[in-house]
């Protein structure tokens, strides 16, 4: 069932990408957003949130180039191209069990489970900053307060995830994955 599902998200991930028709492209929006809201709300923890961001990332991309052409067009088909893979893709991730879709083979296994260990140790980490940053302050803190702390939050992610991956990289070399 996951590999059909794969194989089906893969197919519509291809065919997004290539639609170029506005009317198709915000049909399939209106389509794919309409599934994801009668999904249950707790699969869909962050989606706005997410859905914003991406949005913007996606505006800041496109815009200059549309008002370098004054035209809107290709700025709002990649915006609903963007979102309509966002969408497409959180659907995809809260229904397809990806262990048992990467089982097939022991490498990809071996690093979706890296992967998800990173990410969570990373969360878990940012976390504790936060709650660091609130329990060392009285008030809210200013604006160029946030800028320190989130450079310094940066800084210790880019240094530790250089760390880790030479570790990583040297634990797969022992284990036998070196494929250079």
């Amino acid at each position: 069932m996951n590999k059909a599902l794969f194989g089906l998200y893969l197919f519509f991930t291809v065919y997004v990408s290539s639609l170029r028709e506005l009317n198709l492209l915000l049909l399939l929006f209106f389509v794919l957003f309409s599934v994801l809201f009668a999904l249950k709300r707790r699969r869909l923890k962050g989606f706005f949130k997410g859905f914003l961001y991406t949005a913007l990332f996606s505006l800041m991309l496109s815009l200059p180039y549309s008002l370098w052409s004054s035209s809107f067009d290709y700025s709002i088909m990649m915006l609903l191209r963007v979102l309509n893979l966002y969408m497409l893709t959180l659907m995809f991730i809260s229904t397809v069990n990806l262990y048992s879709l990467l089982s097939f083979s022991k490498t990809l296994s071996f690093l979706l489970v890296i992967s998800v260990s990173f990410t969570l140790a990373y969360r878990r980490v940012f976390e504790n900053f936060q709650q660091a940053l609130r329990s060392r302050s009285i008030e809210k803190p200013k604006r160029q307060e946030l800028l320190n702390f989130l450079r310094r939050i940066m800084g210790y992610f880019f240094e530790r995830a250089l760390r880790d991956g030479q570790e990583v990289t040297m634990a797969m070399k022992s284990r036998g994955f070196d494929h250079d």
